[in-house]
């Protein structure tokens, strides 16, 4: 029976944006959420505040296999499709 728990790899977390700043310099800092295994910008409305994340370095969060919310050819490479209802810049 297939599981409908998303697998993703392992991300760092930090309890505050600011922590999370000096950890990942000169990387940028997202927000990544566990439970949906999307990662958030800081312009975004979700950013900081999904019940189910954590603030965490871009590329971690990329290499972990968390989605972007504008997909490029590179994501979903591990095994998951990229629910494209979700996606509001795809064509």
């Amino acid at each position: 029976m297939p599981s409908s728990e998303i697998k993703l790899g392992a991300i760092p977390g930090f309890a505050s944006e600011a922590a999370a700043v000096v950890a990942c310099s000169p990387d940028g800092v997202v927000w990544a959420d566990r439970k949906s295994g999307f990662f958030y910008p800081k312009f975004v409305a979700e950013y900081g505040k999904t019940a189910h994340g954590t603030y965490t370095c871009f590329a971690k969060a990329r290499e972990a296999d968390y989605w972007s919310l504008t997909p490029t050819p590179e994501d979903g490479h591990r095994g998951r499709e990229f629910p494209m209802f979700f996606c509001y810049a795809c064509s």
